[in-house]
């Protein structure tokens, strides 16, 4: 058994002393910086061709699929359709692949020409030489493309160590993994040019039986490495979850996630399921494919004639680490408006159930009148608040899963369902245990003093004299204030805070004229030194007791506790 959460240096160590007893497995987004797009990068290119097409617009007319508002738009299309699978569902990209190619030889051609944009990265190179050195006698993917096979090509010259088996040869995989014939590679979906390519939902519930077999089999005695897999594919899923109730996997399930990206539901209930066993299973976080697989090489003693073709290909800027520069100690020293985070929520209540999108999550809070904090994201509703009341709020909608989902760090620096409910639960904390309160109900990231005669002021009171007010010849309310926001950078998460001086917004030329002219005349005389007052003061308003958001005895609460210490840098020295 481990911990929750294995960082990648941890995981190399531990693949460096279990190689060649794990297996890997990769999916989709192994292939990603390949220049071969993933299921979820095909399926909004499907979801956008077939929109354009039933609105009778051109595809031009909707550029950006990155745009968050182009998504959402075009995903309430298919919503309120009711006749596509939701956003996220285990059959979104076999549903609309096959809606928008129905024929198996269009599908083919399809996957064809994407494919053949792909070419074999360090990554791939660097596990082939892995796999031809003895070291990864086992590679399963749900892959097309030959990218593995390149890279084996690439660090040996050819790929005769090689066997590969598609669903048309898997009598050849058993064969060869009954007489310990390794490398091999099992290519479950078969690839771009096998006549039985695996695409649609139909197909792939008569994926070849015979090697799913293989991988429970392979796995018996050993351990398994999955990368670049979004865990939607069902039929591996079950695979892998058959292998674990049979005894084997006895060498661990480890599942490699990139950057922020968080465990899917389903990946959590698998590893759930493995640690339940008493195995050796958790998440691991890495920088990509490409930098794992050159750190797992970098452990390693190659041939001569191998480490040469490899030499020149790795990419120092991807897989070589680079040195920091020697921290500094030459004045002056910059002070930086961020405090780091001591203790973040490590856990969300996690709610599968019927509900809709993100609107009919927050009626349902509404209509239940419950003190919950609440947010959909892809896997499911995920939560903050007592039990009784989450309950409360979802019961009508048929729960079926009450459970707990991480809170995963580094996806706090990004726009997120899960950043938006952490932040929004910061937000109640700052006001329900500061005095403080929200500039205006609609201001996520704005506060203002509520109480000037909190003890905890004081010194803020002292810096700019006056906290509240109106502004002279209007009836218009001012406050000192502060914008925060929450970033994840160098490994650890920062409260990023700002002093600034709110002021009631209102029309009127005259009105908006005397509120410009305070606002500016307030901010005109901080300078340094008055500015470095302000950061101190604002830091003892956040930093004081510890943060809650709701102090409820039973269930999942948002509690938060931040060093009164700030982010500072020195001159670098060279």
């Amino acid at each position: 058994m481990t911990k929750t959460l294995m960082d990648s240096s941890e995981f190399v160590r531990l693949h460096y002393a279990r190689a060649p007893g794990l297996v890997w497995f990769l999916g989709a987004g192994a292939s990603a910086s390949a220049g071969i797009p993933t299921a979820g990068a095909m399926v909004w290119e499907f979801k956008r061709s077939i929109y354009c097409s039933r609105m009778g617009v051109p595809v031009t007319a909707v550029p950006d699929l990155g745009d968050d508002q182009v998504r959402r738009r075009i995903q309430a299309y298919f919503d309120d359709l009711g006749s596509f699978p939701p956003a996220g569902a285990d059959d979104e990209y076999a549903c609309y692949f096959e809606y928008m190619h129905a024929s198996e030889s269009d599908r083919r051609a399809i996957i064809d020409s994407v494919v053949q944009r792909g070419a074999a990265t360090f990554g791939h190179r660097a596990l082939g030489a892995l796999a031809a050195t003895g070291r990864i006698p086992l590679i399963v993917t749900t892959n097309f493309d030959p990218l593995v096979e390149d890279g084996v090509a690439q660090v040996t010259g050819s790929t005769g160590s090689l066997t590969v088996v598609k669903p048309d040869a898997h009598g050849v995989g058993m064969d060869a993994l009954s007489e310990s014939r390794f490398p091999l590679l099992v290519k479950l979906h078969g690839d771009f040019r096998s006549s039985r390519l695996k695409n649609t939902s139909n197909e792939l519930r008569t994926q070849d039986a015979q090697l799913r077999e293989m991988l429970v089999s392979g796995l018996a005695d050993r351990g398994l490495v999955v990368v670049g897999c979004s865990g939607r594919d069902g039929s591996v899923v079950e695979a892998i979850r058959r292998a674990i109730v049979s005894g084997g996997v006895k060498r661990g399930l480890f599942w490699l996630l990139r950057g922020g990206d968080e465990p899917p539901h389903t990946v959590v209930q698998l590893l759930h399921e493995a640690y339940s066993r008493g195995l050796e299973a958790c998440p691991v976080r890495i920088g990509s494919f490409d930098e794992v697989a050159g750190d797992l090489l970098a452990m390693e003693d190659l041939p001569t004639g191998m480490a040469e073709r490899l030499a020149p290909q790795r990419d120092p800027r991807r897989v070589v680490p680079t040195p920091i520069r020697r921290r500094g100690t030459d004045w002056p020293v910059v002070r930086l408006n961020a405090v780091p985070f001591i203790a973040l929520p490590p856990l969300f209540r996690f709610v599968d159930c019927s509900i809709g999108g993100s609107a009919e999550v927050r009626q349902a809070v509404e209509n239940a009148g419950a003190d919950v904090l609440a947010a959909r994201s892809r896997r499911g509703v995920i939560c903050f608040g007592g039990d009784e009341a989450v309950r409360k709020s979802f019961s009508p909608y048929g729960i079926t899963s009450f459970g707990v989902s991480d809170v995963i760090a580094p996806r706090l620096g990004h726009r997120s369902t899960e950043a938006g409910l952490v932040f929004e639960a910061l937000s109640r904390a700052l006001t329900r245990c500061r005095p403080l309160r929200r500039a205006h109900e609609k201001s996520r990231h704005l506060f203002v003093v509520s109480d000037v005669s909190d003890q905890s002021v004081s010194r803020l009171k002292a810096s700019t004299g006056d906290l509240v007010g109106r502004i002279p010849g209007t009836s218009l309310r001012w406050a000192e204030g502060v914008r925060v926001r929450i970033d994840h950078r160098l490994g650890r998460t920062w409260l990023c805070y700002e002093p600034v001086v709110w002021a009631e917004p209102i029309e009127g030329a005259d009105a908006g004229v005397a509120r410009a002219k305070f606002v500016r005349e307030r901010l005109v005389r901080r300078f340094n030194r008055q500015t470095f007052d302000l950061l101190d003061a604002w830091a003892e308003i956040l930093t004081g007791p510890q943060l809650v958001a709701f102090d409820v005895p039973e269930g999942v609460d948002a509690r938060f506790e931040l060093d009164s210490r700030s982010a500072f840098s020195r001159r670098e020295r060279a």
